[in-house]
């Protein structure tokens, strides 16, 4: 997709939920990694989902408006694939409600 002259790539997925063996998880991150590898590097690649990773606010890299104290361990896996992709959680960066349900 084009923005004047900025072009976007969109990636929608769906994680393996916390609960699944890592091997699924594995597979699923080196999916994800081949598809970005396929983007040409000029775009601004969008990652839209679920990944099933709670963002802790325990990671100086990252915005400090993440939902979540302390990261799961797909938190940190998830933390960990977009840090050696160059990639930035944007859901840490802007500030919410502290809404209950």
């Amino acid at each position: 997709m084009g923005l004047g002259k900025h072009k976007l790539s969109f990636i929608k997925c769906h994680a393996p939920t916390e609960g699944s063996d890592d091997q699924t998880k594995d597979k699923f991150y080196e999916e994800l990694e081949m598809v970005l590898d396929t983007i040409p590097k000029d775009h601004c690649k969008l990652i839209l989902g679920d990944l099933n990773a709670k963002i802790g606010k325990e990671q100086i890299f990252l915005g400090k408006h993440s939902l979540h104290y302390v990261s799961n361990n797909d938190g940190i896996r998830f933390i960990n694939f977009c840090t050696s992709k160059g990639l930035f959680i944007s859901s840490t960066d802007f500030e919410r409600k502290n809404i209950q349900y």
